[in-house]
């Protein structure tokens, strides 16, 4: 499940990857998009970052100051999802606000056209059976370090003895709980945490690492700070992560982004018209000059080939792609608005529909 989920995470967050087929040096410049791109925290981000600061942490004892200047302190409230998510060099972390995203237009789109009356009806079976209402019980879906999957919402009416006959439930630390199997054990292993958290990873050490950061047993180091924690999809991607993501044949492209880039911060905004923003940093400035050029340069080259095949989505979508230059470092940006969605997803939904109810005259009696 976690593959899945890491797979379309990074087809949405870094679509504009699957663009880049080719490269030139006589880049067109881009039709600039009228859409407003994260760069930082909103007035409502922001007191959604202080809301959730529940997590208290055990207080440093601070070391002696050489002057008398007062010793610095770690805050000790901090995010539980924040805290809990393992900070690993060379690691994604991504969060994807789930509620907020369902609530958006982007997220009503989609449900207007994926959520027929068979996956309704599952819906609603899921919540008699197990207590969980996906669509609006899950507040956030975080995922990165070594391979960790963390869910946090409002689970206290679930009945997670429901999931399989046999399980049993281990108690660890102060409110930490394992969900094992009384089988051999295999596969995926499962913790909850209170009521707020549901935790999974391939082996058992992992969440009791994050259990242990959440309660202060160990140190929360967080993969990265909570003032990133802004729009409705955010967090950090690995360079040589996402160049495993990128077309085996595109490997000077894929040399290129781990040579150059070691941290690709990155926002998606869906709360009208959807911006996605990607933040490429490197240790050398001018091969991340040298890169962005170079994806500049692709994606216009990507543009006209789509232009010249009659791919007018394609065009579409290109269209509101660019490489924006920042001195030492640049932002790929895609926008995408909501209008263009609509027009698309509409395409894509009656497709759906075609396929799921066939024509009478191929319908049997």
């Amino acid at each position: 499940m976690r593959r899945r989920i890491w797979l379309v995470a990074a087809i949405v967050l870094f679509g504009v990857a699957a663009f880049l087929m080719s490269r030139g040096d006589e880049p067109r410049p881009p039709v600039q998009p009228r859409v407003e791109f994260p760069r930082s925290l909103r007035p409502a981000e922001y007191e959604r970052m202080e809301r959730r600061r529940t997590l208290r942490q055990p207080e440093p004892v601070p070391e002696p100051s050489p002057d008398d200047a007062p010793p610095e302190r770690r805050a000790p409230v901090l995010d539980p999802v924040l805290a809990a998510l393992p900070s690993v060099p060379g690691k994604s972390a991504v969060v994807v606000e789930a509620n907020a995203l369902r609530h958006s237009p982007l997220g009503q789109l989609m449900l207007d056209c994926f959520l027929g009356a068979g996956e309704q009806g599952e819906l609603d079976r899921m919540r008699e059976r197990f207590g969980i209402d996906p669509l609006e019980d899950v507040d956030r879906i975080a995922f990165g370090g070594d391979d960790v999957l963390l869910v946090s919402g409002h689970f206290g009416g679930a009945r997670w003895e429901e999931l399989e006959p046999g399980l049993r439930f281990v108690p660890y630390g102060e409110k930490g709980r394992f969900v094992e199997r009384e089988s051999d054990g295999s596969g995926d292993v499962l913790a909850v945490w209170g009521d707020e958290m549901v935790l999974l990873a391939d082996d058992r050490a992992s969440l009791e690492e994050a259990i242990d950061r959440l309660e202060g047993r160990r140190e929360a180091t967080p993969a990265f700070d909570e003032s990133s924690t802004y729009g409705e999809i955010y967090g950090v991607i690995a360079a040589a992560q996402l160049a495993d993501l990128l077309p085996p044949d595109e490997r000077g492209l894929r040399e290129r982004l781990q040579e150059a880039a070691d941290r690709i911060e990155l926002h998606v905004d869906a709360s009208g018209d959807v911006a996605i923003v990607a933040d490429v940093e490197g240790p050398e400035p001018t091969s991340v000059r040298d890169l962005g050029k170079s994806l500049g340069a692709a994606l216009s080259l990507a543009r006209l080939k789509a232009r010249a095949d009659g791919e007018e989505a394609l065009v579409d979508l290109l269209d509101h792609a660019r490489v924006q230059p920042f001195g030492d470092r640049f932002a790929l940006e895609l926008a995408l608005p909501l209008a263009l969605l609509q027009e698309h997803l509409g395409e894509a939904c009656r497709s759906r529909e075609g396929s799921v109810h066939p024509p009478e005259s191929e319908t049997t009696e």
